[in-house]
């Protein structure tokens, strides 16, 4: 029984360690920028060893895809919070306007090197594009009641219309992190999101 709680306290130590270099590296990346941190940055803001780090982390690469893997809670946030006397055009604009937002506030820099390390992995389904997620099925929802209620059409297959919402929607994203320009990834994305909703999923009447 001692050693059970014994080891019990060593696992929430491990956790709490983790989550404070967790913590610090996405602070001080956010702060300086990707290549202006180091792992000694890092252990040393956090109070710990650099060993430390790589214990709970492989790469500093690791931290930017956890962290942004975070952003399926404001997806769920979004959808619960929705009023349900929206269509389906409106709710669908406001969970991915969310994501937008959570996003560019990241910055570019954060998000150029997430999607670099998508594009390098091994798995056959990278996170970005796992139907498990709950973006996925958030989008599955809405745009099936779209289609039962007669907002969206029925003569593409439901799963069609979830893969050209998602390319619409990424594709956002893509060109945002390509263009060093100023323009805002959440009102130019909104707005594109709008006009192809409008223009290639929705019923004509």
């Amino acid at each position: 029984m001692e050693n059970q709680e014994k080891l019990t306290i060593r696992q929430q130590k491990a956790l709490e360690t983790r989550n404070i270099l967790f913590e610090t590296a996405v602070r001080l990346i956010l702060e300086r920028g990707f290549d202006h941190v180091h792992i000694n940055d890092i252990t040393r803001e956090a109070g710990t060893s650099t060993g430390s780090f790589y214990t709970y982390f492989k790469t500093k690469e690791q931290i930017i895809v956890e962290h942004y893997k975070q952003i399926d809670a404001v997806y769920l946030d979004a959808y619960q919070k929705l009023n349900q006397n929206l269509s389906s055009t409106e709710k669908l604009i406001e969970v991915l306007k969310a994501g937008f937002t959570f996003s560019e506030d990241l910055g570019r820099e954060f998000m150029g090197i997430f999607f670099s390390n998508q594009f390098a992995q091994k798995e056959d389904i990278p996170y970005v594009m796992d139907n498990d997620r709950i973006i996925y099925k958030i989008i599955y929802e809405t745009i099936d009641e779209g289609q039962k209620s007669g907002e969206f059409r029925t003569d593409l297959d439901l799963l069609d219309l979830i893969s050209m919402v998602f390319k619409c929607y990424t594709g956002s994203y893509f060109e945002w992190n390509l263009m060093k320009d100023n323009r805002s990834l959440t009102e130019e994305g909104v707005k594109f999101l709008y006009l192809f909703i409008e223009g290639t999923i929705k019923t004509k009447n």
